[in-house]
């Protein structure tokens, strides 16, 4: 039985592409983007330059997402990504989620 159809199988591995940007940008974009794009945003969590981003941002949304180039879709992906991981993991991680059990021990190997 074939799962996938010979034409499938022979190709040439195809390198992943991420999302394209324009999901982030116009019409049915999640609202979370604005704010994790915002000036503000990316100057707390201190990973990108804030004018940077935000001449990139600018140009997304008056394109609405069609960049000029590949790696403009992937810098758009990428910064967003790691905001979200902030915002998800750093800034608002509740402190107490994490419980290790009362019979932990730690082992210190002997320098």
């Amino acid at each position: 039985m074939t799962l996938f159809p010979s034409g499938l199988r022979r190709r040439p591995k195809q390198p992943y592409r991420v999302p394209i940007s324009r999901c982030f940008f116009g019409k049915g974009s999640p609202d979370y983007v604005g704010e994790l794009l915002s000036e503000e945003a990316i100057r707390r969590a201190g990973y990108f330059h804030p004018k940077k981003v935000g001449r990139l941002v600018a140009k997304c949304e008056r394109q609405e997402g069609h960049l000029a180039s590949e790696r403009e879709n992937m810098a758009v992906v990428g910064i967003l990504s790691t905001q979200l991981l902030d915002y998800l993991f750093f800034r608002d991680f509740p402190p107490d989620s994490i419980h290790e059990p009362e019979d932990v021990q730690v082992y210190r190997q002997a320098v």
